[in-house]
């Protein structure tokens, strides 16, 4: 553990053993499609870090964290914060943003539809699953 802490300023993001997070209490209840957020994890990686503390409490990315331990994975990208309020962190990262609105949701979609379309199309996507050569 000690090579670890090397890493853990604040700010930098490194892959630790997930065995290593603590999670202490949780507001959030109700966890939603953890699958689709695997799934999603399974495909595209890890697209942002969970945060914690030097002394490895989870800070934020309860889901994401679930969803890796669900996929079988031993190690996690965590991102290091240090914050004078572990709850405050954990509202803001999760009520101070921005869901897509309806019309930005449609056109994202229609746009990622043609994305794989013309990956199927063009034969670049060889390696897809059988999922996305439905689209």
């Amino acid at each position: 553990m000690e090579d670890q802490n090397i890493n853990q300023q604040q700010g930098i993001v490194s892959e630790v053993g997930i065995n290593l997070i603590t999670v202490g209490e949780r507001h959030r209840k109700e966890m939603g499609n953890i699958h689709a957020l695997s799934d999603s994890i399974g495909r595209l990686g890890l697209l942002q870090p969970i945060g914690v503390d030097d002394e490895y409490n989870l800070v934020f990315g309860y889901r994401r964290l679930l969803a890796c331990k669900a996929l079988g994975h031993k190690t996690i990208q965590v991102k290091f914060v240090r914050v004078f309020s572990r709850l405050q962190a954990m509202n803001d990262e999760n009520e101070i943003r921005k869901d897509f609105e309806f019309d930005e949701r449609v056109s994202i979609g229609m746009a990622v539809k043609e994305e794989w379309h013309s990956r199927l199309v063009n034969g670049a996507c060889l390696q897809c699953s059988d999922k996305y050569k439905k689209i």
